[in-house]
């Protein structure tokens, strides 16, 4: 995963620097954890941004391939009840993901979007809203990530475009410390605004 990692930001960076069309983004991450690849949420949905930035390829009239850096914040909120009292964790992390993704564009100003994202944690930290503390849990997860992306992308004008994507995550991010038999898995839904700049 590691090497896979390393060569999908060589790729990213050669074609943002290089490629046909360059740009900014950013927006709203709306992200949680799923036990064992199934609809059971380990805690509650947190709101984060993600900001970075994309380049285009163009490979036929409708068909073009879409690298992008992003920084994306992403957690959860979860409720720990004893009998004395009821603790919220806040649990953070901090990624760099590399989407790199199909576009196909059956309209003039509509893209539809998929393929494979990468990412890796930068930092994570916990907070506990009874006690205060914060500390570092980089090590109690996997760095790295691997998920599968997709989403529509519409053109407001030549330059500006929104976008709406959800992020489904392949990788446990609990397999090398494991938590029990449980398997935690991100999920993400972004919604986005981008600016062409050339």
């Amino acid at each position: 995963m590691k090497k896979i990692f390393t060569v999908m930001l060589v790729i990213i960076a050669t074609t943002t620097s290089y490629g046909q069309n360059f740009g900014i983004k950013g927006g709203l991450n709306y992200a949680n954890l799923i036990v064992n690849n199934s609809s059971i949420e380990y805690g509650d949905y947190i709101f984060g941004f993600h900001a970075g930035v994309f380049s285009t390829i163009e490979i036929t009239h409708k068909l073009s391939l879409r690298p992008e850096a992003l920084y994306s914040k992403k957690g959860y909120d979860r409720k720990l009840s004893t009998v004395y009292q009821t603790l919220e964790i806040n649990n953070r992390f901090h990624y760099l993901n590399l989407p790199l993704l199909m576009a196909f564009t059956p309209l003039d100003k509509l893209s539809l979007l998929a393929g494979p994202e990468f990412g890796y944690i930068i930092a994570a930290r916990q907070e506990n809203n009874r006690t205060g503390s914060s500390y570092d849990i980089e090590d109690m997860y996997d760095r790295f990530d691997f998920g599968l992306a997709a989403g529509v992308m519409v053109w407001m004008t030549e330059n500006l475009h929104a976008e709406l994507r959800y992020t489904h995550g392949l990788s446990d991010l609990t397999k090398e410390f494991g938590i029990g038999s449980s398997r935690l898995q991100n999920r993400t839904f972004q919604l986005s605004v981008g600016y062409r700049l050339k």
